[in-house]
């Protein structure tokens, strides 16, 4: 958002924020999904079943992740976002952080 505000300072924080809305529709999930609690090192964060099939489905199309997609939240699958976040040049948690996340998922 930062970057389309110094390219376009004559837009709209409205008519920014609903194309945004609008672009991110597209990925919302649309049916029940279980959710999955992540500990590490003193954080916790819940994910969906189906936003973590969505992780790995990423990270092997990149081919960082090698595993079943099955939603469940691995040791291959921590290992996977940790080259992803070296890649980046991220701290190398492994931890599903929403920086991490943002980064895989909307490119």
């Amino acid at each position: 958002m930062d970057k389309h505000c110094e390219a376009n300072p004559n837009d709209r924080l409205h008519a920014v924020l609903s194309a945004m809305i609008e672009q991110m529709a597209a990925d919302r999930l649309r049916a029940e999904s279980a959710r999955v609690e992540i500990a590490d090192d003193g954080r916790r964060t819940q994910l969906y079943r189906e936003a973590i099939r969505r992780v790995q489905a990423e990270l092997a199309r990149l081919g960082l992740y090698h595993g079943e997609i099955d939603g469940t939240f691995s040791d291959r699958t921590r290992s996977a976002i940790i080259a992803f976040q070296s890649d980046l040049g991220f701290a190398t948690t492994g931890f599903p952080d929403q920086t991490t996340l943002w980064r895989l998922l909307r490119k």
